[in-house]
């Protein structure tokens, strides 16, 4: 992804999904929550168009419903972080102060307001309004970051600043502001097997050339393919 963005994000070993008993007149909104154990990090702003998937599969009335929402968090986690205890406050921590802790749990319908905001800002760019995507993004979709300002580990003497999201949420707000500005164009996986998206044109965070005649998000899917086709010719023959 372009741009001074660094977010280091937990997820924890697993997630349930829990529906609370509740009065039919007074029902109470389905939970997702963390398992415990161990947790592990990535960075989800290196994931290109990752607010897109999370618009498609986490939005009301996706194909897949509350299992596709459970399937997105159980790989990148839930949107929130919970405040960390006086502890990580420690600077003898080290980098340890500088990650966020992983959220326990979060009710659904918080996760589903925040996909129906950006898959409307997708229909919008999807359908070459910019402005439309612009105004939706500014009117509702307020993140937070902080401001990192550090010397560049690979440079003598030159410094470098980074805005980090305090969430996931708040990083998905910033990808999807990066794909307006840009203009990214966006392409579905040609392996009818898999549901990720992947830019094409224009350049990548290094620099690169982004190919606009790519096909598949990756190397797997595209041997995936070749694979079931060189297989379905076999039985013809």
């Amino acid at each position: 992804m372009a741009g001074p963005f660094k977010l280091m994000w937990p997820v924890a070993e697993g997630y349930d999904l829990f529906y609370p008993g509740a009065p039919e007149d007074e029902p109470e909104p389905a939970v997702i929550y963390a398992r415990g154990g161990p947790v592990r990090y990535y960075e989800p702003l290196e994931v290109d168009g990752l607010w897109r998937k999370f618009a498609e599969q986490c939005r009301p009335g996706a194909p897949d419903g509350d299992a596709g929402t459970l399937a997105f968090v159980r790989q990148y986690g839930l949107l929130d972080v919970k405040p960390p205890p006086p502890l990580f406050k420690d600077p003898s921590l080290g980098e340890i102060a500088q990650q966020p802790l992983a959220a326990e749990l979060e009710e659904l319908p918080l996760i589903e307001g925040p996909a129906y905001l950006l898959w409307r800002v997708r229909q919008e760019l999807d359908g070459a309004d910019r402005a439309a995507a612009a105004d939706l993004l500014s009117a509702w979709g307020r993140a937070k970051v902080r401001i990192d300002v550090r010397p560049r580990s690979n440079g003598a003497g030159v410094w470098e600043q980074r805005y980090i999201p305090a969430s996931l949420y708040d990083a998905l707000l910033c990808q999807a502001a990066e794909a307006i500005a840009h203009n990214h164009e966006w392409r579905r996986c040609r392996n009818e097997r898999c549901s990720e998206w992947f830019r094409i044109g224009g350049v990548d965070s290094a620099g690169h050339k982004i190919n606009k005649r790519r096909e598949f998000c990756s190397t797997r899917c595209r041997v995936a393919v070749a694979d079931r086709r060189a297989a379905a010719g076999v039985h013809r023959a």
